[in-house]
This record gives structure tokens, C-alpha cells and sequence, in this order.
């Protein structure tokens, strides 16, 4: 029986041990092994439970929401009678609200929300007649973008061509516009000469057959759901579901130190290092899939057993200069002072702050020294959980402010790509000469038996992580796409993320590839 290795417990590696268990002929063939280097799988899908108010509150730490519209294949999962027991909360009350320091010397609070309780008063004086007016001309520009062929325009040039007329353009950019791209795309940072109308549409559109918009200015999005008992639980179900059928063994609490290609022996086997408890271990596999960040995969993959490699095929593709991730850190805690001075009274369900991160110049505050808090009584509509705060931040290396040691109750550092779909591109569109050889590959293809899977090689949600392994199954074990095609939204994504990002195809081949992915044995 052969031998696959899948390096990362995340919501990837657990769908790949699924999407492997879906086809008859693999569970006969193969046999897997996935090593995970936390106590528990979930990766970047991660839920800690956390004792407070004397209960114990389930907490995730990196994913928090999720679109049914957006995330189609997840959808599509979570309706089979084999996941009943993950369950999902619907969140249709999506307040945010965001606090800014304002002029040096001006105590005036300059705050707002997108909920009729934080759009009046003193406290939240930016929401005037005037950003109003603009923040619907805005949201009605998203609407109409993509079909007057504007969804290529990306925010930054928006704001310098201004197609439509706003009152206070700067005002409107720095105080609306940044705070809700920092939250989509990577906290602390807006990013809008990368971020494009094309990314907006769909959260901010409006569409008469779905809950929608997810996001908006004027009030509180719609159409989101909560993992009920967190997002680990998706993850192990997948996990569970595939032991049933998949002869499979998980090793957690290891870490993957270097995979390497022999090339010198018959097949190409790929040998995967690890530790354990301080103790080293060694096994030989056919195919390895690295589900990890791509900063993770060029370590693992950067070592001497692999030099030759690492030079021809790997560091032109995968090396950490070729991508741009993000760093993240997230913390539970209870310490209060980190909402903003002016936001205590706990209305909405996250917060931007940049309340502690003024500046002498225009627009009076530092985006990379921003952060979002989770209010998570209201999050989790459960008033055990109050005084309870997750608080996610981006780069964490200049002085920004964090909560008091004391009131930390779990902490967590992490890599991460972006969300929108316009960074599909760059080092994604490429990463398909790195894959080892699969049922369509050319004869230049390396024969390494080693493949990328993981949402930095789609877009950084569970959906990209679903879609990434379904599609690297498909590719290198001939695996057809195993959500049953009735839903055309689901399969639509799943060929978008496959054969438009991870393995650029056209014509001929496109077509080829589309049938044979949809089809079974």
C-alpha cells in the first residue's frame, strides 16, 4: 500500500485526509499520515476553550465568521448527513465600529458605527450628514462596478480619479474606507492600491436571493455564521469522517523539521523529518502534501538533503522574498482599556481601534499600530462570555499597545495570507511549476512527489482551504471533486480556485480538465 505524508492538522490537511477518503480506489491504494504540530487539530481553525465567569467559553482565534454565499463547498459539506454534528449559528447582526484619536490637542471623540446606536451623539460625531451621504454613494458604486467594468479599479485609484463625487474624499478614505479593509485583508494594514472593486462586490452587494450585504457602512451586515461550537470541530469532523474509510494516523503535538525528495532512488520517495516529546523521527513516502504557509513550506523544503532542488525548483517559487504574508498575533484576554476610550459602552461585535496609535500628520494615526477587538459576549450571543475580548493585530514588531500580561488568557502568533480575490495573483500563478507530477502535468514538470495545498495557494478562508485540497487530490491522485456537483455556486469556486489560480489553464486543456475533475471512476 503506498504511503502519503500531510504536513499541517488545519482545516486543509484535515480535507485532504477527506477528499482522499472520498474516492474508493485511493482508500484502497493509499494509506496517510498527517503530523500537526499543536495539541489539537484546527490550525489556523482553532478553538480554545477558555474558563470565565464560570463557564468555559469556546473561543476561535483565527477564523470567526463565515459566508454560506462565499464559502459555497464548506456550505455544501455541512449539509451532508455525515457532518450533522457541526453545527452552525447565524450572525446577522454584523455591528462594527471603529474609534480614531483625532488632531493632536482635540479631545473630540472622532468615532462611528454602522448601527443607528453608534451614528448619533456626541461620542461619534464622524458619522455626519456628509459621510453618510458619501458612504452610500460609495456602497452604490461597489454595486454597479463590476457590471459598468470597473472591477479591475482598485480603491487607491478610485480615490485619485474619483469617478463619483464625494464631500470629504479624505475624511471618507481614512476614518470608512481603511479600517474596513484592515479587517478584510490583514489587520493594520489597508492596502488599497491592491484591494479592487472586484474584491468589494461581493460583500458589499446587495442580492435578492441571499442574505446579503455581508458588509456595509449604513448598517450592520448580514448573512454570516459561527461555527455554534467552534471551528476545531469542523476540522476534526473532517478528520473522523476520513478514518472511517481512510487507513489514516494523525501524530499531533510534532513538528515537521525538513522534507526532502530522493531523487536517487526508484519512484522518488520524499522523506519527512519530525520531532516528537524532543525525540527525532524519520519516515519514507511516496507523496507528501505541505498544507502550512509558504514561508513554513520553503523552511521545511530549504535544508542539504534537498539543495539541488531547493536552487532549480523550490526558491524561485516558494521562497519567503516570493510571497507576501502577513504576520498576525492574536490574544484572549479580559483587560478592558484596550477598547477605545470613548467605545466602552460594548454595543457592537468588533471594534477597530486606533484610538492608541496617534500621530502629529494627517490623518492623525498610524494604521500599522491598529487592531480589531471581538467583543465576544456579543459575538457569541452569550452574557457569560462578557468582559471576555479577542483582540487580532498584524504586525506586532513596533510599539503598539497590548493587553496587561495579567488579563492574557491565550496568545497566538501566525502567518497569513490575504483574502481578496485580486492577490490571486503574483507567486499563486506560478506555484504550479513547483507541484510535483499529476494526472495532467507537462513533461517539464519536476518529479518530486511534493505538493502545495493550504488557503496561501487560494485565498486566505476556509473556503480556499476546502477548495485547495479538493483540488490537489484531484491533481496528484486522480481523485475526481467529491461534493456531489448540484450546486452550481460550489463548483464554480472549486474550478476557480483549481484551474484559474492553483493550475492556470485555457482552452483545450481547461475543458479537459473540467470534465475529468467532475467526473467520477
Amino acid at each position: 500500500m503506498a504511503k502519503v505524508c500531510v504536513v499541517g492538522g488545519g482545516a486543509t490537511g484535515a480535507a485532504v485526509l477527506w477528499a482522499l477518503s472520498q474516492d474508493p480506489n485511493v482508500c484502497g491504494d493509499w494509506q496517510a499520515t498527517l503530523i500537526h504540530d499543536q495539541p489539537d487539530l484546527g490550525g489556523h481553525s482553532l478553538t480554545v476553550p477558555v474558563d470565565h465567569n464560570g463557564a468555559t467559553i469556546q473561543v476561535d482565534v483565527g477564523v470567526q465568521l463565515i459566508s454560506r454565499l462565499l464559502y459555497p463547498n464548506v456550505a455544501a459539506m455541512l449539509g451532508s448527513p455525515a457532518f450533522e454534528s457541526v453545527r452552525l449559528t447565524d450572525v446577522d447582526d454584523l455591528r462594527v465600529a471603529c474609534a480614531f484619536p483625532g488632531p493632536p490637542a482635540i479631545e473630540e471623540p472622532l468615532n462611528w458605527g454602522n448601527f443607528p446606536e453608534y451614528q448619533q451623539g456626541p461620542s461619534f460625531g464622524l458619522y455626519s450628514q456628509e459621510m453618510q451621504a458619501d458612504a452610500t454613494t460609495f456602497q452604490d458604486f461597489i454595486e454597479m462596478s463590476v457590471a459598468v467594468g470597473w472591477g479591475e479599479l482598485t480603491v487607491g485609484d478610485f480615490f485619485r480619479k474619483l469617478p463619483v463625487p464625494l464631500n470629504d474624499p479624505d475624511r471618507f478614505r481614512e476614518y470608512f474606507v481603511a479600517p474596513y479593509l484592515s479587517i478584510m485583508n490583514g489587520y493594520g494594514s489597508a492596502d488599497m492600491d491592491q484591494v479592487t472593486f472586484g474584491d468589494l462586490a461581493p460583500l458589499f452587494d446587495r442580492i435578492p436571493w441571499a442574505k446579503s450585504p455581508l458588509g456595509a457602512f449604513t448598517h450592520p451586515g448580514t448573512g454570516w455564521s459561527r461555527f455554534t461550537n467552534g471551528s476545531s470541530t469542523w476540522v476534526r469532523a473532517m478528520a473522523a469522517v476520513a478514518g472511517q474509510t481512510l487507513t489514516s494516523t494523525v501524530i499531533t503535538d510534532s513538528t515537521v523539521t525538513a522534507v526532502w525528495t530522493d531523487t536517487h532512488t526508484e519512484g522518488n520517495p520524499v522523506h519527512v523529518r519530525w520531532t516528537t516529546n524532543g525525540e527525532t523521527y524519520e519516515d519514507v513516502f511516496d507523496k507528501v502534501v505541505l498544507t502550512t504557509d509558504m514561508w513554513t513550506s520553503g523552511q521545511l523544503l530549504d535544508n542539504p538533503e534537498n539543495h539541488t532542488l531547493w536552487k532549480s525548483v523550490y526558491q524561485p517559487r516558494i521562497a519567503k522574498s516570493e510571497w507576501a504574508l502577513l504576520p498576525g498575533e492574536c490574544y484572549i484576554h479580559t483587560d478592558e482599556s484596550i477598547l477605545a476610550p470613548f467605545l466602552r459602552e460594548r454595543q457592537e461585535i468588533l471594534q477597530f481601534t486606533a484610538a492608541y496609535a496617534r500621530t502629529t500628520t494627517w490623518p492623525y494615526y498610524d494604521i500599522s499600530k491598529t487592531f480589531t477587538t471581538f467583543l465576544l459576549d456579543n459575538l457569541l450571543a452569550d452574557p457569560r462570555a462578557e468582559g471576555l475580548y479577542l483582540t487580532m493585530y498584524g504586525d506586532t514588531s513596533t510599539h503598539i499597545r497590548k493587553p496587561a500580561s495579567g488579563t492574557v488568557k491565550f496568545r497566538k502568533h501566525w502567518t497569513h495570507g490575504m483574502w481578496a480575490a485580486s492577490f490571486l495573483g503574483g507567486p499563486k500563478r506560478i506555484l504550479h511549476e513547483a507541484q510535483g507530477r499529476g494526472w495532467f502535468s507537462g513533461p517539464d514538470q519536476p518529479d518530486t512527489n511534493v505538493y502545495f495545498a493550504g488557503n496561501n495557494t487560494t485565498t486566505d478562508s476556509e473556503e480556499g482551504a476546502l477548495d485547495s485540497a479538493m483540488g490537489i487530490v484531484n491533481y496528484a491522485f486522480r481523485s475526481p471533486y467529491p461534493i456531489r456537483p448540484v450546486e452550481p455556486t460550489a463548483v464554480a469556486m472549486f474550478l476557480l480556485f483549481y484551474l484559474d489560480v492553483m493550475f492556470p489553464m485555457t482552452g483545450h486543456a481547461r475543458r479537459e480538465a473540467i470534465i475529468r475533475s467532475l467526473t467520477p471512476h
